[in-house]
């Protein structure tokens, strides 16, 4: 899908690969755990989705942090009540297979869940862009060569059907009665996209985040 029609001018299309996830439902206000990173390599982005916090009132994620230190937070959407969360982050990783990954909230949450991507090659943000109404639907620029990732909660256990991303991951978060899920393409062509991520079941709130990164 999307794939690029030039291979000639320069660019080194951006490859991913889905790695890993994680959910806790202890009331917390950070959590942290051992995450897979995949596999080493020079300029490897490591991409966190912070796919559920909830379900206290007014939580949002304020930083994730890998191996101690500060990933870059390109976008946190505030689901349709309000009461929680989906986010994005990334940071270069070059070493090692694992990583610890933290996500720091503002405020305790009853849950969180989070999904590890990996970028190869030399990459950088682009553009985001979040949504909390029915339909979970945006539209997004994306560079020659990038890579466009999207991840939704939802205040349900649903599974998620997506229009113009490739599914990687449908979870439940815990037995907490929320879920969530992520989505990516890789080596795309310039393009804006318009993305829908729909649940099976529409819990209260809901919520969805897309980031698209391109190569330098």
């Amino acid at each position: 899908m999307f794939k690029p029609s030039i291979q000639g001018g320069g660019v080194v299309p951006l490859t991913a690969n889905y790695e890993d996830y994680y959910d806790n439902e202890t009331n917390q206000s950070s959590y942290s755990t051992t995450m897979n990173i995949g596999t080493a390599a020079v300029g490897r982005r490591v991409v966190v989705c912070v796919a559920d916090c909830g379900n206290n009132a007014n939580q949002y994620v304020t930083g994730v942090n890998i191996n101690g230190s500060a990933a870059d937070l390109h976008i946190a959407q505030n689901d349709s009540g309000g009461d929680s969360c989906v986010a994005i982050a990334s940071m270069v990783v070059e070493s090692g297979t694992t990583a610890t990954v933290e996500a720091v909230l503002n405020a305790a949450a009853d849950r969180l869940g989070m999904h590890t991507i990996a970028i190869y090659g030399s990459s950088e943000i682009d553009n985001t862009a979040g949504d909390n109404a029915s339909p979970l639907t945006q539209s997004i620029g994306v560079s020659d060569g990038g890579v466009l990732i999207g991840a939704t909660q939802n205040n349900s256990v649903a599974t998620w059907t997506w229009t113009n991303l490739t599914e990687q991951a449908d979870e439940a978060v815990g037995t907490g009665g929320s879920s969530s899920s992520v989505a990516f393409d890789d080596e795309m062509a310039a393009s804006t996209v318009e993305v829908t991520s729909e649940p099976t079941a529409l819990g209260a709130n809901y919520g969805m985040a897309l980031a698209s990164f391109r190569p330098v």
